[in-house]
């Protein structure tokens, strides 16, 4: 009986294991505003290019910040879009900040300082926290 439960355990394990593995490997699982910006290179990236999109993202937050008179914020708007691999890619609409790809966009991400932009006439900032040391 000790032998049918351990080797039912064992056998559980190992397809736990591949099962992780398999979801793992899968090409395509890159989140969809990656796929957004690079269009059918996204199946090119390698796993570390995507791990590092997806910190990025991860850094990006849209915030709720009143605009302050004298405010120095440049404007979301103002920033160029990455468009070396999707030529047609549009700008977000400003009127839902939420739905913002900040990866659309040729913004500081490589910058150890928190950077702040303002999302064009609107009361909302999109906030990327500096890269870590």
């Amino acid at each position: 009986m000790f032998r049918l439960s351990h080797f039912t355990l064992l056998l559980a394990t190992l397809l736990l294991l591949s099962g992780l593995s398999l979801v793992k490997a899968q090409p395509g699982t890159a989140d969809q505003r990656i796929s957004e910006v690079y269009g059918s290179y996204t199946s090119k990236l390698t796993e570390a290019q995507v791990l590092e999109l997806k910190a990025r993202l991860l850094r990006c937050s849209v915030k709720q910040m009143p605009m302050q008179q004298g405010e120095q914020y440049p404007l979301l708007s103002s920033q160029p879009l990455v468009t070396k691999f999707v030529a047609n890619l549009k700008p977000d609409n400003f009127t839902e900040p939420a739905g913002i790809n900040p990866l659309k966009y040729n913004l500081k991400f490589q910058s150890r300082e928190d950077v702040i932009y303002r999302i064009d006439g609107t009361d909302y900032v999109l906030f990327v926290a500096g890269k870590a040391p």
